[in-house]
């Protein structure tokens, strides 16, 4: 093996234990990617380098920030997600509001004949998002999930009503307007 035992590095049911700035049981020693046992994503392996690199190279404190991590899953339909479900939202015992938003609403899907889909935004009492779900056929999800991160400010304070807030205004015509004609409703 890797001899991490040794080393005074902790490994719990396959895992290697870690905390949020992605220090192992030995502080010297950090991980990274699915070695760190949580979201097995490229991107988040990209994202715990920055932060390891951050840490032990440069002892700026980082931490990682899993609460706003994208992910699509490549099904027919797609189904792309950000920050929590309503399953995990209740499971955490949060108190949230829920909002969904049938694509078949859109003028542009009924036009163009593709009109499955839809959009839920999860948001605390005060309107901050909580999680954002897309499901949509023809392979676009992953496309616009991130356009509900772009209007949080700080990371994790969605303000719904995004042109008194933010002035950004999105084509109310399109998948990613519909994500934001929930928060004008």
């Amino acid at each position: 093996g890797l001899g991490l035992a040794d080393a005074g590095v902790e490994v719990v049911a396959g895992r290697i234990t870690n905390d949020d700035r992605l220090r192992t049981t030995n502080p010297d020693i950090f991980v990274a990617g699915d070695a760190a046992g949580r979201l097995q994503f490229t991107h988040v392996a990209e994202h715990h380098a920055g932060i390891v690199l951050r840490n032990a190279l440069f002892h700026l404190p980082a931490r990682v920030e899993s609460r706003v991590v994208p992910w699509c899953t490549f099904t027919e339909p797609e189904i792309a997600r950000v920050g929590l479900s309503e399953a995990e939202a209740k499971a955490d015992g949060l108190s949230f509001e829920s909002y969904r938003f049938d694509f078949a609403e859109l003028d542009r899907a009924r036009a163009e004949g593709e009109t499955d889909g839809f959009a839920r935004i999860l948001t605390d009492r005060k309107g901050r998002l909580l999680g954002a779900t897309l499901v949509v056929d023809g392979g676009v999800t992953g496309n616009f999930l991130g356009d509900p991160l772009l209007l949080n400010e700080p990371p994790g304070a969605l303000l719904l009503e995004t042109t008194d807030d933010t002035g950004i205004r999105l084509n109310g015509d399109t998948v990613t307007g519909g994500v934001q004609i929930i928060g004008l409703d």
